[in-house]
């Protein structure tokens, strides 16, 4: 990193945000009307204000008045993301006929989550009767169904986990699983995607992957026998100075595979800012 560059950084905000979870701008791509005070999930364990997730209700489609299929909400959602983690569709019965009428985007996968979702969305919720007072959630509808049928709610997370796959199977709620650096990669995206709107196309985003990062070798240490070895008179045969150039010339190699597979870093002109 150059010590001109700026960086910025603030990963919890990018996975509350704009990753699985209180993302707005990804359900806003959706064609889902949300906004603040509707359907929210605020609160998680010690802190009051950590937003979990939001949830919007489908609307039909403005030609035929039907709203979509889960399988054509799950192409919707895999083209969005250029993949999926996975789905439960096959725990499910007959999941070619469902049509969600709900989809939740939300940050964890577990049953108090997919409970207090039941909540958010019905007045007398099957699994929770005291919430807690560190719980921010709002209503969907404070006037809305009496009952939810699981079945219709199309939830959106992360990764698996047992205990909500488990509720989820019983339930039949169908999940999306979009996975975690999968939706980082989304949000660095939109994040290019505003700084061009604010910048102008003079901006290029370089999207690096841990991954494809080479790090350069540690340097060798010396056992404690070798050590010994020295103290007791023995003497190193000393190199001679074609192999201390040979040396140079691979430690120097070595420093130069730390790069970034498959990205080329031009000259940066004065017409053009790189953003890393």
């Amino acid at each position: 990193m150059h010590p001109s560059n700026l960086v910025l950084t603030s990963h919890q905000r990018l996975d509350e945000l704009l990753t699985t979870g209180y993302n707005l701008a990804l359900m806003d791509k959706l064609g889902l009307e949300v906004g603040p005070g509707r359907g929210e999930l605020i609160g998680y364990k010690i802190d009051p204000e950590r937003k979990m997730g939001v949830v919007a209700r489908v609307p039909p489609t403005s030609i035929t008045g039907e709203s979509k299929s889960l399988p054509e909400w799950s192409k919707i959602i895999e083209d969005e993301f250029h993949g999926l983690e996975g789905t439960n569709f096959d725990d499910l019965e007959d999941p070619t006929s469902i049509v969600p009428k709900y989809i939740a985007c939300m940050n964890a996968f577990e049953p108090t989550i997919i409970d207090r979702l039941l909540s958010v969305l019905s007045p007398n919720p099957p699994g929770i009767t005291d919430p807690p007072s560190l719980w921010n959630d709002t209503p969907l509808e404070p006037d809305g169904p009496r009952e939810i049928n699981p079945k219709e709610i199309l939830y959106i997370t992360g990764e698996p986990r047992p205990l909500g796959s488990d509720q989820a199977k019983s339930s039949g709620m169908p999940t999306i699983f979009i996975g975690h650096n999968r939706s980082e990669v989304w949000a660095i995206h939109w994040l290019a995607g505003k700084a061009r709107e604010r910048l102008g196309s003079g901006i290029e985003v370089i999207v690096v992957d841990e991954e494809d990062v080479v790090l350069p070798r540690p340097p060798k240490l010396e056992s404690r026998g070798k050590q010994g070895e020295a103290g007791q008179g023995k003497t190193r045969k000393r190199k001679s100075s074609g192999d201390q150039e040979s040396s140079s010339r691979q430690d120097k190699k070595e420093d130069e595979e730390t790069v970034v597979r498959g990205t080329v870093v031009e000259d940066v002109t004065s017409e053009t800012t790189r953003a890393v």
